[in-house]
């Protein structure tokens, strides 16, 4: 109970978060969670840098999609947190 209340404390105060009908994905400084609704449980954690570009983590069917510190364009499954590719975004 108490790691639940903590994780959706964080969730609160840690940034930007996106849900589905199981999970609540949020961005923190040290990377990508997912916790499952029902329990408050960490389900993954994926590291990336020390920061997200994206203003938002944005949900695509089963994917979660965003951008981060090292300068690409990350999507992983977003039931597992596997990921499923990672592009360097063009150069302006």
């Amino acid at each position: 109970m108490m790691v639940m209340l903590y994780e959706r404390e964080r969730v609160r105060s840690g940034g930007w978060h996106r849900a589905d009908k199981d999970h609540v994905f949020y961005q923190t400084h040290s990377g990508v969670h997912a916790l499952d609704i029902q329990t408050g449980k960490i389900i993954w954690e994926l590291p990336i840098g020390n920061y997200m570009l994206s203003p938002k983590l944005r949900i695509s069917g089963d994917d979660l999609v965003f951008f981060a510190s090292d300068n690409c364009v990350h999507v992983v499954d977003k039931r597992t947190g596997q990921t499923k590719l990672v592009a360097p975004f063009p150069k302006v």
